[in-house]
């Protein structure tokens, strides 16, 4: 049996912030060990380029962006 793991998280790529690099690092090294991981962030302004997402973030996590719910 594989290990599933769901993460909810402020701070998760795009965002260029150090919780949101640990986050990508932490669940990347979790699907390096075999885990599913599924990714669930708020919905944020990119502040990290693409290609460093995608170098950080491990493409087998599943992501889903949620509207953070402020209004403008």
């Amino acid at each position: 049996m594989s290990l599933e793991i769901v993460c909810v998280s402020h701070h998760a790529p795009p965002l260029n912030d150090a919780e949101a690099l640990c986050t990508a690092r932490l669940l990347s090294a979790l699907v390096a060990c075999g885990a599913r991981v599924h990714l669930v962030a708020v919905e944020a302004t990119p502040t990290l380029a693409p290609d460093i997402v995608t170098e950080v973030l491990d493409r087998r996590i599943r992501v889903t962006y949620v509207p953070s719910g402020r209004r403008a």
